[in-house]
C-alpha cells in the first residue's frame, strides 16, 4: 500500500485542515469563556479548555483506517506507518499552536496569549492527544471516546471545588512541572501502545 494511499485512508488532509481551523478559532477566542453550569456548580470555563479535547479527538480519527480489511491484507509496515502518521499529526498541531500565536496576538486579540498560556495550551493538547490515541489504539468503535470524554467531563465539569480551588486532576489544564510530567508520560504511553497494537487488531474490534 503506497504511503499516499495510506494517509488518505487516515483522512490526514481533512484532519490537518480541521486542526488548523480549530486552532485559529480557539486561539482567536482565547480570552473568552462561557458560563454553562458545571456538574457540581456554576463556573466560568475558558473556551481554550476545549482546544485540547477537540485536537485530541482529531488525532483519534487518524489511528484507525476507513478500510481496515485492506490493511489486514497489506504487506507494507502498516503499524509503523500508522504510528508515524499519528505522531506527525500531533507535531503538526503543536507547531500550529505555536506558529499561529503571533498572528492571533497581532491581528485578533487585545489581550495577547502569554508564554504561560501557550505552555498550558500545549500541555493540555498533548494530554488529550494521548488520551484519544490510547483509546483508539485499544478500541476502533464507539468505546474509543471513553478516555477523552472522561478527561473532558472531569476537568470541565468537575474541575473545581465549591470554594473555587482546583481539584487535583485539574493539573491537566495548568503549566506546572507536574502537568508537564503527566502530559509527557501519558503521551509516551499512548504512542507505545499505538506502536505495539497492529491495525488488524483494531479492525477486529469494530
Amino acid at each position: 500500500m503506497p504511503i499516499a494511499l495510506f494517509a488518505k485512508t487516515r483522512r490526514l488532509g481533512m484532519v490537518a485542515a480541521t486542526s488548523l481551523l480549530l486552532i485559529v478559532v480557539f486561539e482567536g477566542f482565547y480570552t473568552h469563556s462561557y458560563s454553562i453550569p458545571s456538574f457540581d456548580y456554576r463556573w466560568e470555563t475558558p473556551l481554550s479548555y476545549l482546544l485540547g479535547p477537540f485536537l485530541g479527538a482529531l488525532c483519534m480519527v487518524t489511528v484507525n483506517s476507513v478500510t481496515p480489511d485492506m490493511e489486514q491484507l497489506a504487506v507494507a509496515p502498516i503499524r509503523l506507518w500508522r504510528t508515524a502518521v499519528t505522531v506527525s499529526l500531533c507535531a503538526f498541531q503543536c507547531l500550529a499552536i505555536i506558529g499561529l500565536r503571533p498572528v492571533v496576538n497581532a491581528f485578533i486579540l487585545e489581550s495577547p496569549i502569554t508564554d504561560d498560556s501557550l505552555i498550558t495550551l500545549l500541555l493540555s493538547t498533548l494530554t488529550f492527544q494521548a488520551l484519544a490515541i490510547l483509546s483508539a489504539s485499544m478500541w476502533a468503535d464507539a468505546r474509543a471516546w471513553a478516555f477523552p470524554l472522561l478527561g473532558l467531563v472531569m476537568c470541565v465539569g468537575f474541575g473545581f471545588n465549591s470554594d473555587s480551588t482546583p481539584r487535583p486532576y485539574h493539573v491537566l489544564y495548568t503549566h506546572t512541572p507536574a502537568s508537564a510530567i503527566a502530559a509527557a508520560i501519558l503521551w509516551l504511553v499512548a504512542i507505545t501502545v499505538l506502536a505495539s497494537l497492529s491495525p488488524a487488531t483494531s479492525g477486529r474490534r469494530r
